[in-house]
């Protein structure tokens, strides 16, 4: 086998006790949706995708009798390059775009792209995400920071 979903196991193990997981959405290439096509790093489309598999549950490998159950959504993170120098191999995604995928996740607002959430009314528990790295967060005039502290809090400030 390949190394690819070695982690699997170990997610599931904890997935109880777990308090949140961020998933590294950059330096990865292209990714298969649980639709079947490849979406490609950097897209709002991919960060809706990617995040879908954990938020929903998938099968892995595509084997329909191998499920992976769906974390609950205050347990998952996506992981986003702070700037596009934090990401060589890329993945680094605006923040405007980031904000799409971010509204369909967690409000179930579509932005017309390819991928179909699976839970159309969205995940408004969904945890938040990462940074890599504050470093480049500084060395990028705060763009993350700024931009997504705002999106969060104003996510607050409507329940």
């Amino acid at each position: 086998g390949s190394i690819w979903g070695a982690y699997l196991p170990i997610i599931y193990g904890v997935k109880d006790k777990l308090t949140y997981i961020h998933v590294q959405h950059y330096n990865a290439g292209s990714g298969i949706g649980m639709d079947g096509n490849n979406y490609n790093q950097g897209t709002a489309d991919y960060e809706v995708a990617m995040a879908d598999m954990l938020l929903h549950g998938f099968p892995v490998g595509g084997n329909a009798n191998n499920i992976f159950p769906a974390l609950r959504s205050d347990q998952v993170m996506i992981g986003l390059p702070a700037a596009p120098a934090a990401a060589p191999s890329g993945g680094y995604i605006s923040p405007t775009e980031m904000k799409k995928a971010l509204n369909y996740i967690i409000k179930g607002v579509p932005f017309g792209g390819k991928y179909k959430l699976s839970n159309q009314s969205g995940y408004p528990a969904f945890r938040g995400l990462m940074s890599w790295s504050i470093n480049w967060d500084a060395k990028n005039n705060f763009e993350f920071s700024n931009n997504y502290r705002t999106y969060f809090d104003g996510l607050s400030l409507q329940k």
